[in-house]
């Protein structure tokens, strides 16, 4: 089930020295080498070290707690107590909160954000990168 909005102010991060957000949010990129790729999420901005919330109630299925070597960082997944098939991640984190095989509620506090993974490298200020998956495909996580 969908939680209530802890934070109303919410915006995509956007590129350092900018005021744009164009490629913040499930939007295709374009790589510094001139290839187009599709971004799988949402990249909401923060501050390092403030609270990353789960969006609905599920149970930690994944938590990388230690930079691994992938661009994603320090990161949790979730798979949905109420949509079969459904889970998102949580990316950059600076701290997991949680562990594998806990449930949570929606709003739960899971992890703090971060700059880990390509989030320092980016080129964004600093942000979660929230994906969501159905059925192993990423679709857009602002998507009921």
């Amino acid at each position: 089930m969908p939680c209530t909005v802890v934070r109303p102010e919410m915006r995509l991060a956007r590129l350092d020295g900018t005021e744009s957000t164009r490629g913040s949010g499930f939007v295709e990129r374009t790589r510094r080498n001139g290839k187009k790729y599709q971004h799988g999420g949402v990249d909401v901005a923060g501050s390092v070290g403030d609270n990353v919330y789960a969006v609905y109630d599920g149970t930690v299925t994944k938590v990388v707690p230690d930079e691994d070597g992938n661009d994603g960082g320090i990161r949790v997944w979730i798979s949905s107590s109420g949509k079969e098939g459904e889970r998102v991640g949580y990316f950059h984190l600076e701290k997991a909160l949680v562990k594998e095989g806990d449930v949570v509620e929606g709003g739960d506090k899971i992890g703090k954000l971060g700059t880990t993974g390509n989030s320092a490298t980016s080129g964004r200020e600093a942000h979660v990168h929230v994906q969501k998956e159905q059925n192993g495909k990423v679709v857009n996580p602002w998507n009921p």
